[in-house]
């Protein structure tokens, strides 16, 4: 599977793992609680809301 765009806007995650997503755009940031991401998903995120993380 390519790159997708994720549109969760009014979902509810319970348990929902998408760390095998290429995740290319995502709509409705507030309803990812109760995912699971993998770091690259979480840089990308990061970089999405125009936040700099530092390690």
């Amino acid at each position: 599977m390519g790159p997708v765009t994720l549109d969760d806007s009014g979902a509810t995650l319970n348990d929902v793992d998408l760390r095998a997503l290429a995740l290319l755009d995502i709509t409705g940031l507030a309803h990812l609680r109760g995912a699971t991401i993998d770091d690259l998903q979480l840089q990308q995120l990061a970089a999405h809301l125009g936040i700099d993380v530092a390690g």
